[in-house]
């Protein structure tokens, strides 16, 4: 490898002509599968003489080629690794400043990979860094190497890292001790060297990788506890040096120094709520260092964080929000806990009037949001706060823990301050400082508003008169941030009955005046939100049902303009709430809908095809999370047309486009709802439309192309609908038979991370395919299926509880016994099967409680038993016509009330139409076609279901006992899915079958009911009796 054409190639990537960059990225994928690339990477990075821009360039790519090919089966060649290690922490000492962070993620990948068995010295090397502590750049060389070893065990136990963690603590850690008291001792001295505050940095971060997720035991020791504390709280205590403090302020957060302070208020924290205290987190093994730290660390702590709190509230202290979000959490942790509750409690009107309130007042900063960035505003202060480490987020904890956990003495107090606040306020000009307090008076409300509420508050009667004087009268500030924060703090009294209806429409007033501050999206947003708070209210549902399509459509448009999941759950709740007047509605409701979720998916697909660097975390979540709104909102809309089947067939072609652009792209964070739309679309309208057909393709290429693992089990329920629904297609259709059979076939053959509930759901699915089928069509598939079922019967079986799996499992060679009894057989016998097969059947006839089980094996021992009786006596099979003739009664028996739960069920849950009823007519593969089922059908089906009940067939515990129903290996029906039986009239078949060999074959007849009782026998005559009524 020539280092001068490598070198060339690096300057080529930075050139402005695409065309040279093109080249030379080309000339780079050839070169990096030669043998010494990564060395002659190295030259480039140690030479003096090559421009800084191309070191970076061939340091990115350097970086890029280990993470991805350093770990085992990687393509970087066996013998050019120990030449990296070797020559990769000189390199590091001798690097630019602005590359050194670079190198933190090969480290990394290093480390974890080949330390300490291939990297032995890696230790050695590092510490003989700290030797010379005027060579600076070895110096933070060596604390950047230490902290990246340190970062390889913070996601261990100490069970797992005791054995090399503990003895490098032991002989390294009162080093890193020394040098960091070096530096804080002479802060403004060591700002001269921008290498020490990045090495202070460097030492708290080591310290919190090992405490991170268990403490070490030599940092459970009361010296080493002293030690460390000391160290942290002279850490908090520096005073900023001057290249922090002439940094601008939105800047500080940046500076070394100011990182240091987060990561020491940060290392605290997470030691308090993890080890030094009892809670969901912690465990046993702490008890000792627990008792210690509460003892007599906390109380110290506390005071000199109200120290920092007081200094920072009379401008004597600058400190970061992250490093004030760590101090407040503290402090809340602390409240929840008896032992220094009573440290605290003599500060708590401070804590309210000296912390709470001014952080609650916003800043410039975020005022200047609310005009010139209104969906920053929003994300910042109304929707996902709870997730960024900022002061406003840990107060609001507090407070709301200090009026839980310590209601009694702090609730009042509270109260009692933000009353004081707004209403010394009351009197005073509407101007922009006003309205700050207002603002943050509102939002210590907010925070304890439902300790206010609660049934057992004794302030709960006041609350209507406390909002109708200072609150609601917000509604009219001339700002609009304060509007906005009245709405959200309203909502929050959504549970309040409220007794004067005049306050009733003030609220009403003031919510809708927000929502249609089209000039203010923020106000406009908290309107659309307080719109759902109170929509159950029967004075506000009247007043907005008369508006309530406008109002939907305003939604609409505000759902387009903000990415939030929040604005479609509340058109959610206006479908749900308003469905028939929104039902003309809803073919532009759904039009609108699906053009945002487009919009949204395609933004979110750019995202997933480029650089995850250039596009921003947050923002792609509330991306996310909006479309998964529109999608729970288009779903509502769909159910709300169920009784209209042409209605649906116009909405999915509206929405259609939306599902096809989620496959095709395998956009697989959306499946499971466009499987969800599928199955609701197919089971409403009870037809596969060519579109759906179309987007059945697609389904089975997007499974095919991702993990069919993760995705397999939220498709079930739509593949499903396909086979009852769509079953002549089935039927005639090969491409789509094989490419089920070959998907089924997948899971069955293990061909990926396949567990033993992808097992069950490929068996049903088979089980759901053969019966689309008939004997010609099935024919090609049924011996791999039963072959493969066969083998799936003891896969994990051991771990299966019950007779779930192998119900599941064994329902595929029933079903081929049904439609090819020839195949199924045959192939039974081939494999020295059949008694082993039957046995396990005849053992699971007694455990089935679904109507499907019980109805397929009916209909697979009623295929079995037509079969002539000389091609029984052929195949050896004509011995268990007795015992599966008393299964036959066994089942036929106990399906009549497993119906009628199943009808209970499906009544309870949903108020149908009796188009969910089981109409007991069957014919195989016919199942998706148009035709209404013969009423005395399914009256034959109530009838027997209520025989069950009355005394027409016995069903008493003793009878379900005696012939083996335990009722432990269950599982449940869903009532709302359809099979491909349940148009089977399981009496009526059973009835023609038993008289057609009565007449036809005595002999058999005769062995049919060989081993029944005369109960048994009764339950036979009952059945034929009843079924040709």
């Amino acid at each position: 490898m020539n280092v001068v054409s490598l070198h060339q190639c690096f300057l080529g990537t930075l050139q402005a002509n695409a065309e040279i960059r093109t080249q030379a990225e080309q000339q780079l994928k050839s070169a990096q599968k030669e043998r010494g690339f990564l060395a002659c990477c190295l030259d480039i990075l140690n030479s003096a003489d090559i421009e800084l821009p191309v070191k970076k360039a061939c340091l990115i790519y350097f970086k890029n080629i280990i993470i991805k090919n350093w770990r085992e089966n990687g393509s970087i060649d066996h013998d050019e690794k120990p030449i990296v290690r070797e020559r990769l922490l000189a390199t590091i000492v001798h690097s630019d400043r602005s590359t050194k962070a670079i190198f933190i993620p090969i480290l990394n990948e290093i480390l974890v990979t080949d330390y300490p068995t291939e990297w032995p010295d890696f230790l050695d090397s590092t510490t003989r860094l700290f030797a010379n502590p005027n060579d600076l750049d070895s110096l933070y060389t060596g604390m950047l190497c230490f902290s990246e070893l340190c970062r390889k065990y913070r996601w261990m136990k100490n069970e797992d890292r005791s054995s090399q963690l503990d003895s490098i603590i032991k002989q390294y850690f009162s080093s890193l001790l020394q040098i960091g008291g070096q530096i804080i001792s002479d802060s403004a001295s060591s700002d001269s060297h921008w290498q020490l505050p990045e090495i202070l940095k460097l030492i708290l971060k080591s310290y919190k990788f090992v405490t991170y997720l268990d403490l070490p035991e030599p940092l459970q020791e009361e010296e080493a506890i002293s030690n460390w504390i000391g160290f942290h709280v002279a850490v908090m205590n520096i005073s900023l040096p001057s290249s922090a403090m002439q940094l601008d302020e939105e800047e500080r957060h940046l500076s070394p120094w100011v990182k240091s302070q987060k990561w020491a208020y940060a290392n605290i924290l997470n030691i308090y709520v993890r080890y030094g205290s009892k809670g969901w987190l912690s465990d046993g093994s702490y008890t000792q260092f627990r008792a210690l730290f509460s003892s007599s660390v906390v109380p110290e702590l506390l005071k000199t964080y109200f120290g920092k709190i007081e200094e920072w509230r009379q401008g004597h202290r600058w400190i970061s929000d992250a490093s004030l979000y760590h101090i407040i959490s503290f402090i809340e942790h602390a409240v929840t806990r008896k032992s220094s509750w009573g440290i605290i409690q003599p500060f708590l009107n401070n804590l309210i009037s000296e912390l709470a309130f001014p952080i609650f007042y916003p800043k410039d900063s975020v005022l200047e949001l609310f005009e010139d960035d209104p969906q920053e505003y929003i994300m910042m202060t109304f929707t996902i706060e709870e997730t960024s480490n900022s002061p406003v987020t840990a107060v609001r904890n507090l407070i709301a823990t200090l009026a839980e956990k310590r209601k009694d003495t702090a609730l009042e107090p509270i109260l009692q301050f933000a009353y004081g606040k707004l209403n010394s306020l009351t009197s005073e000009q509407d101007t922009i400082n006003v309205a700050r307090q207002r603002e943050s008076a509102l939002r210590i409300i907010g925070c304890i508003s439902s300790q206010l509420v609660e049934e057992q508050s004794p302030f709960k009667d006041q609350m209507e008169a406390f909002l109708s004087a200072l609150v609601f009268p917000n509604f009219k500030s001339r700002f609009g941030f304060l509007r906005a924060r009245t709405c959200n703090v309203s909502s929050k009294f959504s549970k309040l009955s409220f007794t004067d209806p005049n306050n009733l429409s003030v609220l009403f007033q003031g919510v809708m005046n927000c929502f249609n501050d089209s000039g203010h999206l923020p106000v406009q947003f908290e309107g659309a939100l307080a719109i759902q708070s109170f929509i159950d209210f029967p004075q506000f549902k009247e007043a907005l049902g008369s508006i309530i399509v406008p109002t939907t459509e305003k939604l609409l448009t505000l759902s387009g303009a903000i990415d939030s999941d929040l604005i479609p759950s509340v058109i959610q709740s206006c479908v749900e709430n308003y469905s028939e007047q929104l039902e003309p509605f809803g073919i532009s409701l759904t039009a609108k809908l699906s053009e945002q979720l487009m919009k949204l998916l395609e933004e979110l697909n750019e995202a997933q095809s480029a650089d995850p660097d250039d596009f921003d975390s947050d923002e792609l979540g509330s991306k996310t999370n909006a479309a998964l709104g529109i999608f729970s909102t288009l779903l509502t809309v769909l159910l709300y047309f169920e009784n209209s089947a042409q209605k649906i067939a116009k909405l999915e072609q509206i929405y259609a486009p939306v599902l096809h652009y989620v496959l095709a792209k395998d956009l697989d964070s959306f499946f499971a709802e466009t499987f969800e739309m599928l199955e609701n679309t197919t089971f409403l309208t009870r037809n596969v439309s060519p579109t759906m057909w179309s987007l059945f393709e697609d389904s089975l290429r997007a499974l095919m192309n991702s993990d069919l693992s993760l995705n397999l089990e939220d498709a079930m329920p739509a593949l499903k609908n396909y086979m009852v629904y769509g079953a002549s297609t089935i039927k005639t259709n090969s491409e789509y038979q094989q490419a089920m059979i070959g998907m089924v076939m997948k899971v069955f053959n293990k061909d990926g991370d396949f567990a033993p509930d992808d097992v069950m759901n490929a068996a049903e699915l088979s089980t759901y395919i053969i019966l689309a089928l008939d004997s010609n069509s099935a024919g090609p598939y049924v011996p791999h299926l039963v072959k493969k079922s066969l083998e799936m019967m003891t896969f994990e079986e051991a771990e299966q509880p019950g007779n779930v799996y192998k119900i599941i499992i064994a329902n595929v060679i029933i079903a081929s016994l049904v439609v090819d009894p020839n195949h199924c057989l045959q192939t039974l016998i081939e494999t020295s099967s059949t008694d082993s097969f039957f046995n396990l059947w005849n053992e699971l006839c007694t455990s089935y409680k679904r109507v499907f089980d019980m109805k397929l094996s009916i209909m697979g021992l009623l295929s079995f038993l037509s079969i002539d009786t000389e091609s029984l006596s052929q195949m050896n099979l004509e011995g268990v016509i007795p015992q599966f003739g008393k299964n036959l009664t066994i089942l036929l028996t106990a399906v009549p009330k497993a119906i009628s739960e199943l009808e209970k069920k499906r009544k309870e849950m949903a108020d149908t139409d009796g188009s969910n009823e089981i109409t007991d007519e069957f014919i195989f593969g016919d199942n998706d076609e148009d035709s209404d089922e013969d009423e005395n059908n399914e009256q034959e089906n109530r009838d027997l279901a209520e025989a069950a009940e009355t005394g027409g067939f016995v069903l008493d515990d003793d009878y379900i006992e005696q012939y083996g129903f335990a009722t432990d290996d269950t599982f449940d029906e869903d009532p709302y899915a359809n099979t491909p039986l349940d148009n089977l009239n399981i009496f009526k078949t059973f009835k023609d079958f038993i008289l057609s060999v009565q007449a036809s074959d005595s002999n058999k007849y005769s062995s049919i009911i060989s081993q029944l009782n005369p109960e048994q026998m009764d339950t036979i005559s009952n059945i034929v009796q009843i079924a040709s009524n």
